[in-house]
């Protein structure tokens, strides 16, 4: 029996408790699927290895840096 995937918010949308709940994986998922131009393919391949402090960090700032480009947008 598959298990079914849980739903991966983009960044922008994500509470400090939602971040801090995601496991390692889903950090990894959430920060590669924000499509950050200053983050290359090598970082997204090696966001699994990082430490989940690291991953927190960068989903925080993942999601200031969506707030703002979908602010800019506007």
């Amino acid at each position: 029996m598959k298990m079914a995937t849980p739903k991966i918010e983009l960044p922008v949308g994500l509470t400090n408790d939602a971040i801090e709940a995601l496991e390692h994986q889903a950090l990894a998922d959430v920060i590669r699927r924000a499509d950050m131009p200053h983050m290359g393919p090598d970082v997204a391949q090696r966001l699994p290895l990082y430490d989940r402090p690291t991953l927190v960090r960068l989903a925080y700032l993942t999601r200031e840096c969506s707030r703002k480009r979908t602010v800019g947008t506007r």
